[in-house]
């Protein structure tokens, strides 16, 4: 009954359009997640597909449109976006030590756009997003930003150079994958998309001391396959690792085959993980994977949100 009322209100409120538009541009630091849920719930009473202006929660003058649907991105702020808050921090901080950033899956551009923001010496951004809908949305929002350093790719990033399969959900554009896996959970449809090896991608740029991060639905097994001998060039890799490839043993064989040190990412917390060992916590699904020891970890991120846990301290 109370749910029903609640409905019932938000359903009179007049001039929702006006309202939505107004607080989407509000100052980061008015953005909370009690009025982003807010917001949320008036603006499933108009039209989906109605493009808003929103700062994304970023940065007082970041101009960017999207559907009011995505209310976390139009209404919302980093600091509440769970699951990926924690990526969020420790990329702006290991960006500053890196001489680029390369963001894979940029689905709609949250991690390009937010280290844009913390970009103060213009170091170059490359964006990987196969699903033409998704990649046109953050061109529109570069050129509309004027960002000149930031250089899109409307490809998927795998273990070949080439065409490939990519399986798009048909009950949300939003999401698809490379990874058959991905199918069996989602209604999807397979349309042909354009790939790259991460080698490839490396050696033709002529790129080294990168900061990466790797949101593939599944495919993280493709992404290694295609990286080869140059995966070393990301010095930081911050990857989702889903549930097919912890079952594989995935982290392990970073450490094992790659020599790399392993991080699991929960929320602000970067917990050292020796042999691929962890304690899940929902929403995170992220890992940091590099040649840092824990006290160099540490010591990168000493001042920040970010705190290093080893051996459970």
């Amino acid at each position: 009954m109370f749910k029903k009322i609640i409905k019932l209100i938000i359903k009179l409120i007049p001039f929702k359009k006006t309202i939505l538009n107004h607080y989407a541009k509000n100052d980061p630091c008015f953005k909370t997640n009690l009025k982003t849920r807010a917001l949320a719930a008036i603006a499933r009473e108009v039209d989906s597909h109605l493009l808003i202006e929103t700062n994304m929660g970023i940065d007082v003058n970041l101009k960017c449109f999207y559907p009011v649907s995505e209310s976390l991105i139009v209404f919302g702020n980093p600091k509440d976006y769970r699951g990926e808050r924690g990526p969020l921090e420790l990329a702006s901080i290991l960006f500053q030590h890196t001489d680029a950033f390369v963001d894979i899956g940029a689905h709609l551009g949250y991690f390009t756009f937010f280290l844009q923001s913390k970009n103060k010496k213009n170091k170059p951004i490359y964006y990987f997003e196969p699903v033409p809908y998704l990649f046109d949305i953050i061109k529109k929002n570069i050129d509309n930003n004027r960002f000149i350093n930031i250089h899109g790719n409307m490809m998927a990033v795998g273990k070949i150079t080439g065409s490939v399969s990519f399986f798009s959900n048909k009950s949300s554009p939003l999401m698809g994958s490379l990874s058959e896996e991905f199918v069996s959970g989602h209604d999807t449809q397979m349309i042909s998309v354009k790939s790259i090896r991460f080698a490839d991608f490396v050696k033709e740029n002529n790129l080294k001391n990168l900061c990466v991060k790797v949101d593939i639905e599944g495919a993280e097994l493709d992404f290694v396959e295609g990286a080869a001998n140059e995966l070393d060039k990301s010095t930081y890799l911050i990857m989702e690792v889903l549930g097919e490839a912890v079952k594989n043993r995935f982290v392990k064989n970073m450490i094992d085959k790659f020599g790399f040190r392993a991080y699991y990412i929960n929320d602000y917390k970067l917990v050292y993980s020796k042999n691929g060992d962890f304690v899940y916590e929902a929403p995170e699904y992220n890992w940091l994977f590099c040649y840092k020891s824990p006290q160099e970890m540490h010591d990168i991120c000493k001042g920040s949100k970010i705190e290093v846990l080893y051996d459970g301290n």
